[in-house]
């Protein structure tokens, strides 16, 4: 009777065997930049960049969609939305306004009302609540 034996000790695990590198994993910031662009140029398609780049089209798309985000936080208004501060708007506030308008910007007293007539929206307010004696 033969018995039969299997001889372990060559055999080791598959992923110590195979180190396999991801080619997605070496590009640096510039190179994923490049991608980013030629997939939102559409001079060439999905498919065609994935294999120029020997990367899954997941990756490409994951790439287009970082740089889309990118595109639309950079022309959105709300970076603008943000409230930096509060200044308490008194009459003595005011009063500063217009002189530093004036002594400092050498502004004309109509550069002073088109001013706060565009910027402020405080014309009617200026013209009826302040009297310079």
């Amino acid at each position: 009777m033969t018995t039969l034996t299997i001889d372990t000790t060559l055999v080791t695990s598959p992923s110590k065997e195979t180190s396999f590198s991801y080619p997605a994993k070496q590009f640096d910031k510039k190179q994923r930049q490049q991608i980013a662009e030629q997939s939102l140029s559409h001079t060439t398609s999905i498919s065609e960049l994935a294999k120029e780049n020997e990367v899954s089209r997941k990756f490409i798309y994951e790439q287009k969609k970082k740089a889309k985000a990118g595109i639309d936080q950079a022309f959105s208004d709300e970076k603008y939305a943000d409230v930096l501060f509060y200044i308490p708007v008194t009459k003595a506030w005011l009063i500063q306004v217009v002189l530093a308008l004036v002594l400092v910007c050498h502004s004309s007293f109509r550069g002073v009302i088109v001013f706060f007539r565009d910027i402020l929206a405080s014309f009617i307010y200026l013209k009826s609540s302040l009297h310079f004696t």
